[in-house]
């Protein structure tokens, strides 16, 4: 046991080892108008995050910095946000979930928006509320901001059927706001779509053939951490650990067989026969080596990912004897064969930054497979089964289904490619034992056995496993 508990220890304390959570160069703009240069955490956000986690210094010590004290704030990758002013309309809504009824109605409200650039310079194009129903904002030297945002409403139609609708003339909107009218870019307008890379390459042509101003050097928006913000990232590892198992028998009920029942009016004898012999037994208790593969799928924002894990560990093999208190088979034997467990777990992880990695915390299901028992149950000192001479049914297995489902709940740390993991898990199932008949009904009319009840035990399994898995792949968001 001792040495179990030092595999435990062991590998808890694999985790100091890891590598620091990802930092990139970058900068915030104070109130004050003073800028500090430094690292910034990049969570690869869609909206404007309310606090960022930043280092004046590699070694340095991490500060939570609330948006709301900075004029602005942007990454040497490329990505930069800004404080802004802004009129837009509160009630726009393109989430079909949330969506008005009838016609669309505004809500004009003005505040100060943290919005991500997109495009920089005397024609401006921002954005804010990405994540929901995206906030374009075009500035235009000298003129006030131009808001494009789409409109979902429902609307009953002439069958009484309830359809949706959109209203969003941003093409028009735009062009009437970029007057006077410019041939250069006349093809362009029936291409344009309202979604930011299409809109910014719009506005970057107009800026370029209409305004004469050329690009001399990479705008904000062009930096590939900007299109990577949006998208998904697979995390491929492996994983091995210790699982401290705990498996037995309880709460007996019966199950009654008929064997040669003869109905109504019969002179019939209730005979208790034997006892529950494995209620409470334990099945498996102890610690068991663990090893597999795991899946995460990270969202945008790396905050939540969809978790897919293989595992397999090995059951032990169990042996018991009991006494019966029955002459004709005074002794009995159960033997549970060992056996390898493999299971298959879905389900999610939330991860919030702490110190430097994440903690991890995560729930799901599990599904354990080859979960039958392969049992023999023996009567070593038995001539014959019998009851007054009558021979009873001679089963010898127990009967259980061969999967098992499971909740389960993680809470671990992540730093670098190593994850450290405590996971509970909770398998239920029932298990037959038709070998032992626990009461006999007994016809004395023509001394015969009637029926027979035999035992089905709950059969539960509680897992609490210390993993630290390796990520595999590289991060592609680096």
């Amino acid at each position: 046991m001792r040495k179990n508990l030092l595999t435990i220890a062991a590998l808890g304390l694999v985790t100091v080892a890891a590598q620091a959570q990802q930092f990139e160069p970058g900068y915030l703009v104070r109130q004050a108008g003073d800028t500090l240069r430094g690292t910034i955490e990049n969570e690869f956000w869609e909206d404007a995050p309310r606090e960022l986690r930043f280092r004046s210094q590699p070694t340095a010590a991490i500060m939570n910095v609330s948006t709301r004290s900075l004029r602005g704030f942007g990454l040497s990758s490329g990505r930069q946000w800004r404080a802004q002013v802004l009129s837009y309309d509160a009630a726009a809504e393109s989430r079909r979930t949330y969506v008005q009824r009838d016609a669309p109605r505004t809500r004009m409200v003005t505040d100060t928006l943290l919005t991500e650039l997109l495009l920089d310079g005397p024609l401006s194009l921002t954005v804010a509320f990405r994540s929901t129903s995206p906030h374009y904002f075009v500035q235009r030297a000298g003129q006030a901001p131009l808001e494009l945002v789409n409109r979902v409403y429902s609307r009953t139609n002439a069958d009484g059927r309830e359809i949706l609708s959109q209203v969003n003339n941003f093409r028009e909107q735009l062009r009437l706001y970029l007057q006077p009218e410019c041939p250069a870019v006349a093809q362009r307008w029936n291409q344009l779509r309202f979604e930011a890379a299409s809109l910014r390459t719009f506005l970057v042509a107009y800026k370029t053939e209409c305004l004469g101003l050329p690009a001399l050097k990479p705008e904000p928006g062009a930096q590939p951490a900007v299109t990577g913000a949006g998208k998904m990232r697979l995390e491929v590892g492996v994983l091995a650990g210790a699982s401290f198992v705990n498996s037995h028998f309880s709460k007996p009920s019966y199950i009654t067989t008929d064997v040669n029942y003869p109905g109504p009016g019969a002179n019939l004898e209730d005979v208790n026969l034997e006892q529950a012999y494995l209620s409470g037994a334990q099945l498996e208790r102890g610690v068991r080596p663990v090893a597999g593969a795991y899946l995460d799928a990270l969202f945008p924002g790396r905050r939540f990912a969809l978790h897919l894990e293989g595992q397999v560990r090995r059951r032990s093999q169990y042996t018991a004897a009991f006494s019966t208190n029955q002459a004709t088979y005074p002794t009995k034997t159960y033997t549970v064969g060992a056996r390898t467990l493999p299971s298959v777990a879905l389900g999610f992880r939330l991860f919030r930054p702490v110190g430097l990695g994440q903690v991890v915390a995560g729930a799901g299901l599990a599904l354990q497979y080859n979960s039958s028992l392969p049992s023999r149950v023996d009567f070593p000192d038995a001539s014959q089964r019998e009851f007054r001479g009558l021979r009873l049914p001679d089963a010898r297995v127990l009967v259980n289904s061969n999967s098992q489902f499971a909740p389960y709940a993680e809470l671990g740390y992540r730093r670098g490619r190593l994850t450290g993991t405590l996971n509970w898990r909770y398998f239920s199932d029932t298990v037959e034992d038709p070998s032992t008949i626990n009461r006999v009904l007994y016809n004395r009319d023509n001394n015969t056995i009637a029926a027979v009840n035999t035992t089905l035990y709950s059969y539960r399994t509680q897992q609490f496993q210390l993993n630290v898995a390796y990520r595999l792949n590289r991060n592609t968001d680096k």
